[in-house]
């Protein structure tokens, strides 16, 4: 089952949205408004860089779950596949440094 689905299935009233630019999840500790995307990622969208794009859960103004659609994990490891969709090394850490950071302090 697809991550979309099994939240869809585990929490039907709650469905995944995109998180805003403005939220504090792209502004704390990094400013990240640009990411760098993988080389695959590039070839799809025909740009080097796109504005990030996360989606979460909201319970009472909090994010209690948030994805991304595109890969951040070989960014995270700084060993991409070379098939990799997904943002490049230093926005996986930048936009993973920010997620870490809103779920211990938000």
């Amino acid at each position: 089952m697809a991550f979309r689905q099994l939240m869809q299935h585990i929490l039907p009233a709650n469905p995944l949205r995109e998180i805003p630019l403005s939220s504090p999840v792209f502004q704390t500790p990094n400013d990240v408004r640009k990411v760098g995307v993988t080389p695959m990622l590039q070839q799809d969208l025909n740009v080097t860089a796109i504005a990030p794009k996360l989606e979460g859960i909201d319970f009472n103004g909090h994010y209690s779950v948030i994805y991304s659609p595109y890969g951040m994990a070989g960014g995270w490891e700084m060993s991409q596949s070379p098939y990799a969709k997904g943002y490049d090394d230093i926005g996986s850490q930048r936009l993973g440094q920010n997620i870490l950071m809103y779920a211990v302090t938000q």
